[in-house]
């Protein structure tokens, strides 16, 4: 028979103060890395994703498209692929976000120090982890 290893458990109240400390210890470098993420997606992201729709309703053979015509949108195959490529375009963003977040959890849970950059290049990498049919999953979530 397997030996079983016994975890300890710790204590509600000691569990709360290691989870609070290892939020504290975190939460500078989450808040500098999102001030600056988002600073990156209103100057730079939302632009270029509203340029993308724009291109998607004309490929659509659409100028303007109001609330009741958003259904007869996706009825071109031309803007069907272009909101699709707006769609993944945008989830690859939020994917890489929620990425730097874990990991910098993570290490500030092992009690490491880690860096902005080398939570974001940790991420970057991962983004290979969507090639797999769960990413349309993930869109559609």
């Amino acid at each position: 028979m397997k030996a079983d290893k016994k975890q300890k458990k710790l204590p509600l109240g000691r569990a709360l103060g290691v989870s609070l400390r290892t939020v504290f210890s975190v939460l500078p470098g989450i808040l500098l890395f999102e001030v600056v993420y988002k600073l990156f997606l209103l100057l730079v992201l939302r632009p270029l994703l509203g340029w993308m729709v724009e291109m998607s309703v004309a490929l659509g053979g659409q100028t303007l498209v109001f609330n009741e015509q958003i259904s007869h949108l996706l009825l071109s195959p031309r803007s069907i692929v272009g909101a699709l490529v707006t769609v993944l375009f945008a989830a690859v963003f939020i994917y890489f976000e929620f990425s730097v977040i874990i990991w910098m959890a993570y290490y500030a849970s092992k009690k490491e120090k880690v860096k902005i950059r080398y939570a974001m290049k940790m991420a970057l990498l991962s983004l290979r982890s969507l090639v797999n049919p769960g990413f349309f999953g993930f869109c559609v979530y």
